[in-house]
């Protein structure tokens, strides 16, 4: 099974790119810029319906739950979500307490500013 080529769920378009990355172990990226390149210098109408083509005779892998896929895609968009969230919680904290600094060392200047002007100098 790890020698037949399959489209992966885990893909972009159709997933058959990604499927042969899977296939062949290398970067699902650097293979979609080569067939994107290959596809642009073979003319775009052929190297698309030779794509879709594929995408119709390559079949999906068999043992991928889709309903499970889509929960973990879910799943892991919630997770996003709340890292987003805690993330602008932190940055907004970091920025009150820059205020919070910015203000205090103004106010220290100002009052040198004071001591120095009452002083005479």
């Amino acid at each position: 099974m790890a020698n037949e080529l399959y489209r992966s769920p885990n893909g972009r378009i159709f997933g058959v790119v990604t499927g042969l990355a899977e296939r062949t172990n290398l970067s699902a990226p650097m293979l979609r810029l080569i067939v994107f390149i290959l596809v642009i210098f073979s003319g775009v109408v052929p190297g698309v319906i030779l794509y879709l083509i594929a995408a119709l005779l390559i079949p999906m892998r068999p043992e991928v739950d889709t309903a499970s896929f889509y929960q973990e895609r879910q799943q892991s968009r919630a997770n996003s979500a709340a890292e987003e969230a805690r993330l602008r919680a932190e940055y907004q904290r970091l920025k009150k307490r820059i205020e919070e600094l910015e203000s205090e060392i103004l106010n220290k200047e100002r009052d040198w500013e004071k001591r120095f002007k009452e002083s005479g100098g």
